[in-house]
């Protein structure tokens, strides 16, 4: 299919993904993509990457980002896009076809689920709202704030193609569903590329593998925000848990009730999962957890400071950690310390 080449072209193009996909959808992918660009590994998760900003080999990384900071949210966006009377163009093409690569994906579709439905496909109890408000009487009750490892948002991946390995191993194998935490900024590139046996660590306390776990509050402890477009209305710091349909295949390793997990046996904590082939899972839900936008005054800064994230500061102290060791075992330090004795 051509690429649109005129501005009402492009235009029809973005409403219809807006439609197509829904604007919460919209809006998470949005997100997504911005926290793996503005990552310091952003060569390493930014892949899919649009290849109109791909000039001689080189991602234009500061350009794409800059384009997408200064968006409105989705709902504005659609609203400004329909209504014929507001001039279309003051968003410019190419930030139309950025937004249009973005939000347009081609082999599957997020639907947004509510509590119920995240609960019957999981079985697992997510409490509702509805639940989580406190039974009293009272005019001044108030509802009680549900656990931190229940998730503000929920989507169904629908996969387009479901003829790969996966699903033909899932024509003769049962499943379940376990659940997988991770950085938000790495979600780009799952979303899009899966869970991949050889992105892990190499250094697994209970063996090789990708780590899941049948209780989403275990997951949870592995979730890391982080900061989204300043145009999103999901929050202002975004974390993600992947709901996870696991074969039940004899590689695939599950924790015992009855075992006691050791490092030297690598046997498996109760609730944890490890699976150590790529088609022996497919990623299924996507648990958002939100913070809130803290309003500040804004401060222009350089994209390399915005991209100066925990994990740069955790680079940092480990360097010092190292400089710190090799200080204490040198010859300086040890004359030094002979002179006090």
């Amino acid at each position: 299919m051509s690429e649109p080449t005129t501005h009402d072209g492009i235009v029809r193009e973005v409403l219809a993904a807006l439609e197509d996909q829904g604007v919460e959808a919209a809006d998470i992918l949005m997100c997504m993509f911005y926290a793996a660009i503005t990552s310091f590994r952003r060569g390493t998760l930014c892949h899919p990457f649009p290849p109109e900003f791909i000039v001689d080999g080189a991602n234009q990384y500061d350009r794409v980002e800059a384009m997408l900071r200064d968006l409105p949210n989705m709902v504005s966006l659609r609203d400004m896009l329909r209504d014929t009377t507001l001039p279309s163009n003051r968003i410019d093409d190419d930030t139309l076809r950025l937004v249009r690569w973005i939000i347009t994906m081609r082999d599957a579709r997020l639907r947004l689920v509510n509590m119920d439905e995240l609960s019957h496909a999981t079985k697992v109890n997510f409490p509702s709202s509805s639940e989580s408000s406190t039974s009293t009487s009272r005019p001044s009750s108030r509802r009680s704030k549900p656990p931190s490892w229940v998730p503000q948002y929920a989507f169904e991946i629908r996969y387009a193609d479901e003829t790969g390995p996966f699903f033909q191993l899932r024509a003769s194998h049962n499943t379940h569903i376990a659940f997988h935490g991770s950085p938000f900024e790495n979600w780009w590139s799952i979303l899009h590329r899966g869970l991949q046996v050889q992105f892990q660590k190499e250094t697994n306390i209970f063996g090789d593998g990708i780590y899941f776990s049948d209780d989403p509050q275990v997951a949870h402890s592995f979730v890391q925000q982080n900061s989204v477009w300043n145009g999103s209305v999901l929050g202002g710091r975004l974390g993600c848990i992947g709901g996870c349909e696991i074969l039940n295949h004899e590689q695939v390793r599950r924790g015992a009730k009855d075992q006691q997990p050791t490092i030297i046996t690598h046997d498996l904590p109760e609730s944890y999962v490890v699976v150590k082939h790529n088609h022996h899972l497919s990623v299924k839900f996507l648990l958002l957890f939100s913070e809130p936008k803290v309003v500040t005054t804004h401060v222009t800064t350089s994209p390399l400071l915005r991209r100066f994230t925990r994990s740069t500061l955790l680079i940092f102290m480990y360097i010092f950690i190292l400089l710190v060791i090799a200080f204490w075992r040198s010859s300086i330090f040890k004359k030094w310390l002979k002179s006090f004795k």
